[in-house]
């Protein structure tokens, strides 16, 4: 069903409105670097040897706890007692190929020079790097938002960054081994996860109805590392390359998710947020977000991104819409289908949040 025109003239007027009252962006944002997990997984693998207490003063650090507590959430082998064996036998030279390995740590072996290069360039030039990721941050923070914000930064596991409520994000290093640009790209985009889990009001759906609930994360997690995906820009969407060329069939899974969350209500979210964010599928809604805030970013100006994490994720998804029927020449405007359309016009202005601010899983 088409959404109706006086739904679609209420949200054109709610969308000239919202950019005349978008508060100025350009918050403050400091950061510290902690290299020191990576560095002591180097030196034990450079040294060649490893002994049981060292190992053990590695896996008890803070950044070792998350370490495993993070793998282990995509891998269930990846425990406190296989990190200390495979680190161990990764270090003594004698872990043979295709052994269990859920935390890398045979790859990350041969590639120690590399890693250590970057470390050291992480520490020797901390300050000048700070200040860059700041400053590709600071048109796109909230003008009233301050964070200080510690990157610590670590070798092992399956993800190249997620972060942690509070202020406080982690980086893999093995993803990079000296590739600088990417490591600044990712580490932006993780820093405005960050911004998002302080300012947002509802990172997650708290809806009783299980349907609602659902369609309200989609909503939220694609509008949220659409965002992301735009300030960071880690998947590169705008330089072409298959990102463009599925862009269609992108858009067409999300209607397909949406229809699935809104009338299913046995549907489990884990499942539909695999399809759209798993990297084992190309993370197709990343590139629908970020082609969202591409598109209302040109149009709205980009302060108006920020003003949109103090909003429910559902006005996002209206503005696109209105925006793309006020500018249909623009090919870059691709469009839901109607039931989808219908869907996201009808939650505009609304959202369910609880007190605790449940979060959803990002990377």
């Amino acid at each position: 069903m088409a959404a109706s025109p006086f739904r679609l003239a209420v949200a054109l007027l709610t969308l000239a409105c919202g950019q005349a009252q978008d508060a100025a962006a350009g918050g403050r944002l400091t950061l510290t670097f902690d290299t020191r997990a990576a560095a002591d997984v180097v030196q034990l693998l450079r040294a060649g040897s490893a002994s049981p207490s060292q190992i053990g003063r590695i896996a008890a650090t803070p950044a070792g706890r998350e370490l495993i507590e993070q793998t282990a959430r995509f891998d269930a082998s990846a425990t406190a007692a296989e990190f200390g064996s495979s680190l161990a036998m990764a270090a003594n030279g004698r872990l043979p190929p295709g052994a269990s390995d859920p935390f890398g740590f045979g790859r990350i072996r041969q590639h120690t020079t590399q890693i250590a290069r970057l470390c050291e360039r992480l520490t020797t030039g901390a300050p000048a790097l700070q200040r860059e990721v700041a400053a590709r941050l600071q048109p796109d923070l909230p003008g009233d938002l301050a964070l200080n914000a510690q990157v610590v930064f670590v070798l092992g596991g399956s993800a190249a960054g997620w972060v942690q409520p509070g202020n406080r994000l982690y980086i893999a290093l093995q993803y990079f081994d000296e590739d600088y640009d990417g490591l600044i790209a990712l580490l932006t985009h993780e820093l405005y996860h960050l911004v998002q889990y302080r300012v947002m009001p509802a990172t997650a759906s708290a809806a009783s109805d299980p349907r609602q609930r659902n369609a309200e994360n989609l909503m939220i997690a694609t509008m949220m590392e659409g965002t992301a995906a735009l300030v960071g820009n880690p998947v590169r969407a705008d330089d072409g390359g298959p990102y463009l060329e599925r862009i269609q069939d992108d858009f067409a899974l999300f209607d397909t998710l949406m229809f699935r969350a809104v009338h299913d209500g046995a549907a489990s979210y884990q499942e539909l947020h695999s399809l759209g964010f798993s990297g084992s599928w190309g993370s197709p809604l990343y590139v629908v977000g970020y082609r969202m805030a591409q598109v209302l970013g040109r149009y709205a100006g980009r302060p108006r991104l920020a003003a949109y994490l103090r909003q429910p994720a559902a006005n996002f998804f209206a503005d696109y819409i209105v925006t793309c029927d006020l500018h249909r020449s623009d090919s870059g405007c691709v469009r839901f289908d109607a039931q989808t359309t219908h869907a996201l016009l009808q939650m505009k202005d609304q959202a369910t949040a609880g007190a605790d601010r449940p979060r959803l899983p990002l990377l």
